[in-house]
């Protein structure tokens, strides 16, 4: 679950009085373990979130068109997937 705050950027300069407000995302809870990463307090583990978002095709387990999203932590995706994850260091 993703939770979303806009800021505010004043613009005067290109076009007076107007302040246009640009949508971000605050904070992600992985959906694994339960936890919220907010993007002011740690925003090293904020940018390590794994956000799938697709449509299971046709005959998919997951159903025709069924739409699917997961968020998951770097914590929680190490855990439950680390044997399978290809590394390489760069």
């Amino acid at each position: 679950m993703k939770t979303y705050k806009a800021t505010a950027i004043d613009l005067e300069c290109i076009m007076p009085s107007n302040a246009v407000f640009f949508p971000y995302v605050a904070s992600v809870t992985c959906d694994v373990c339960g936890k919220t990463y907010n993007v002011d307090e740690d925003i090293f583990e904020f940018q390590e979130i794994i956000c799938l978002d697709f449509y299971g095709g046709y005959d998919s387990v997951f159903g025709d068109m069924s739409h699917c999203t997961l968020d998951i932590c770097q914590h929680c995706l190490k855990s439950k997937l680390g044997k399978w994850i290809k590394q390489k260091q760069y």
